[in-house]
């Protein structure tokens, strides 16, 4: 004989109806004992723990529980923006234009920077203390203007602060080698 699952009968137990579960309950004495036993009336107990023990509180507050665990526990969604800002370094040297790969620059060459703001709106450009460029950006594109490297010993060092927004203020250190002249 195959009995019902534990839930089954005690689903039946707590009020709802399932014909075929009370069909077996009718003639199985196991079973039948394990419905009596959860309809059965607690122990006396003091008024609020006594509520919570009937069978249908019960069922109540562990419902409840759940719920604020589910609350509680649950994760924060997601909200920002995929991938992040970029700067991308583009060279001239004579007539060749092309994306910076990571070699060393020659005096004279020219650089200009194509910038994505992601949700920043203003993009500053420095070289030490001194401002190269600062700003509006409203989308991906490249800076209206461009560098001539000078033949001054050691790399280029630039600084591109991304700022305004709904995001705090992002900032990109470039140390671009240069070889000696």
């Amino acid at each position: 004989m195959t009995h019902p699952s534990p839930l089954a009968l005690d689903r039946l137990a707590l009020g709802a109806p399932d014909p075929a579960t009370q069909a077996h309950v009718d003639a199985c004495d196991a079973c039948r004992a394990h419905v009596e036993a959860v309809c059965a009336p607690p122990p006396p107990m003091s008024g609020r723990i006594r509520a919570l023990r009937r069978p249908r509180a019960r069922l109540v507050a562990v419902a409840v529980a759940l719920a604020a665990l589910l609350v509680l526990v649950r994760p924060a969604p997601y909200v920002g923006t995929k991938g992040g800002p970029t700067v991308e370094v583009w060279t001239r040297r004579g007539d060749e234009v092309a994306r910076w790969d990571g070699a060393p620059l020659h005096p004279g060459d020219s650089l200009r920077l194509r910038v994505d703001p992601g949700p920043h709106r203003r993009v500053t450009v420095l070289a030490g203390a001194d401002v190269l460029y600062a700003g509006a950006v409203d989308g991906p594109g490249a800076l209206p203007t461009s560098w001539r490297l000078d033949d001054a010993p050691g790399p280029e060092r630039l600084r591109v602060v991304l700022s305004g927004g709904d995001q705090p203020d992002w900032t990109l250190a470039l140390d671009l080698p240069k070889e000696p002249r």
